[in-house]
């Protein structure tokens, strides 16, 4: 249920589970959920897993437009791995490994609100 944060809105917490992209080799079972209040946007990836280690970025998901970052967001997942947030909405992981691992991420947007929250 979306709730007024000073007048400019919620999403509420969205599950972006079905958007996990299985063909860049991420597990079943991958939950993510990102919320909005106002202009702050929060984006966890629980449950992050491989049958197989990969080198280089792999895409998790791309968030859908209003929970995208105005710039790159850089930062490390509870493993250490490299993770980052690209400015169009693509979320990716650095040398996934085969352990399993999860993120969480606070970053201020500057595009409206989505429809419908």
């Amino acid at each position: 249920m979306a709730w007024n944060l000073l007048g400019r809105g919620s999403s509420g917490v969205i599950s972006l589970d079905d958007t996990v992209l299985a063909d860049q080799g991420w597990a079943a079972g991958t939950r993510v959920q990102v919320l909005r209040q106002a202009s702050v946007v929060s984006v966890s990836v629980i449950d992050l897993m491989r049958p197989e280690a990969h080198t280089g970025y792999r895409t998790v998901l791309v968030l859908p437009a209003g929970f995208r970052p105005p710039l790159d967001q850089y930062f490390t997942t509870w493993r250490g791995v490299k993770a980052r947030i690209l400015a169009n909405g693509t979320v990716q992981v650095s040398s996934p490994g085969t352990a399993l691992d999860y993120f969480t991420v606070t970053y201020p947007v500057t595009s409206p609100m989505p429809k419908g929250t």
